[in-house]
């Protein structure tokens, strides 16, 4: 089904102008993850939880040509192995977010940055915890809204049960970070790359690289180039 959340760091120089930009991307495959069974507004669904790959050919100058690890930001789309043209958006002025104001996006932000990926509990809880955000957070609710076994969405084994126990104290810990507290600018450190056919992707700017953001213990995408 969908697969797709991006991360990328931005170039303050540029990015009042990201979302006049865009790029040709198509999707690659998957990295670390997890199946999942997903509720979202009611609708089941078995669906990967994880990065996915995706190629951009056409970049720019932020986000120039070349292979990334990406997380889905957008239940209503697929990926697709054909390229398109993605819009580059600020976190804030992404079109999911747009109601639930620029503290959600903020604290989206804080949990991807404060969360390394390394293997397929990781990466299962940091797709299943951006869902969540995405579609459950209610700042005025705060803590209380956020729950994976309940509300608009919430997620589960492919066969029903219970969330592993790894993903679960791994996905427990981000929502924890991502309420605490955050920076009015976290979320200028990413872009989400929207498409009207396909699904959207969240993605780390490669002008700051893997290198810093691990440095700073808040690696959230791997950049891989490309061998050939």
């Amino acid at each position: 089904m969908m697969k797709t959340l991006f991360t990328v760091v931005a170039v303050s120089a540029v990015a009042g102008a990201a979302s006049a930009q865009s790029v040709d991307m198509r999707f690659l495959g998957t990295g670390e993850g997890r199946n999942v069974r997903i509720n979202f507004d009611g609708n089941q669904s078995n669906v990967f939880a994880g990065e996915l790959r995706h190629r951009i050919t056409s970049g720019t100058a932020e986000i120039p040509a070349d292979d990334y690890i990406t997380f889905c930001v957008d239940l209503a789309q697929h990926v697709s192995s054909n390229s398109s043209v993605f819009n580059v958006n600020l976190v804030t002025s992404t079109p999911q977010l747009t109601s639930k104001t620029t503290e959600a996006a903020n604290r989206m932000a804080t949990a991807v940055g404060s969360h390394t990926v390394g293997n397929q509990d990781s990466a299962t809880a940091l797709q299943l915890v951006l869902w969540e955000l995405l579609y459950d957070f209610d700042p005025q609710v705060g803590v209380a809204s956020l729950d994976l076994s309940s509300g608009r969405f919430s997620a589960t084994r492919t066969n029903g049960s219970s969330l592993w126990s790894g993903v679960s104290t791994l996905a427990n810990n981000l929502l924890t970070a991502s309420l605490g507290s955050i920076s009015s600018g976290a979320a200028g450190d990413y872009r989400v790359l929207t498409s009207n056919t396909r699904q959207d992707q969240i993605v780390s700017v490669p002008s700051t690289g893997p290198l810093a953001l691990a440095a700073v213990g808040g690696l959230l995408t791997v950049r891989r180039k490309r061998s050939n």
